[in-house]
């Protein structure tokens, strides 16, 4: 997990403990993820850089900088390359054994606050403080899809392969589900009282948990 210190800390989740912890940015960490194979650690930050990490060693592969924002969201993209999204309103895909940048997805209005892929059709979906969520090319940084039906920021996406469903959550209070088949919502769900700012689908894609301001899960 990172932390507001800017260290990854590696626990052992049969005893909770801290495995190994990891120096890595001058800021809060605001997300990590592993790689698919669990190789290498995602980081972004408050510092406005991402980082990849060796998962075994926990030297650092590459430091990611060109954003002009705090970098809030991650993905990696097939085994080389990572996509981020940032407070500047942009998503960048990196070549991580370059460190450059290969291509910049512009089109919203405000910070881009969650990003996440979908394989099948190699997109990836952003959401942002605009209250759109968009769908774009992966490989080519074309806009595909703009979903404009909440009313407030977006926090936060899931995505389930098996039953082909975005989730996104908003301050609007409200998860939405969309078919990605026809690119159309197809349900609102209001649970909480206060805005709901993440969610995540357990690994079958099945049962979907989300958590709120007020503190419930």
């Amino acid at each position: 997990m990172g932390g507001a210190d800017g260290l990854i800390r590696l626990h052992d989740y049969k005893t909770g403990r801290v495995a190994r912890e990891i120096e890595c940015h001058g800021e809060a960490i605001l997300h990590c993820c592993f790689s698919k194979d669990n190789s290498r650690i995602l980081t972004t930050s408050a510092d406005l850089t991402a980082c990849v990490w060796n998962t075994g060693s926990g030297a650092l592969d590459v430091r990611l900088e060109g954003h002009e924002g705090e970098v809030l969201d991650g993905v990696f993209y097939h085994q080389d390359r990572v996509i981020t999204a940032s407070g500047d309103s942009s998503m960048r895909r990196w070549n991580i054994v370059t460190g450059q940048v290969e291509l910049t997805f512009l089109g919203h209005q405000s910070a881009v606050t969650a990003c996440v892929l979908v394989e099948q059709r190699d997109e990836v979906v952003s959401g942002s403080y605009d209250k759109t969520v968009r769908v774009w090319s992966a490989k080519s940084g074309e806009q595909r899809h703009q979903l404009e039906e909440h009313q407030g920021i977006i926090y936060d996406l899931a995505y389930s392969a098996s039953q082909q469903l975005l989730v996104s959550c908003s301050s609007d209070n409200t998860i939405k589900l969309w078919d990605m088949h026809q690119y159309v919502e197809s349900e609102t769900i209001a649970f909480h009282d206060s805005a709901i700012v993440c969610c995540e689908f357990d690994a079958q894609g099945e049962t979907l948990a989300m958590g709120s301001v007020d503190g419930t899960l």
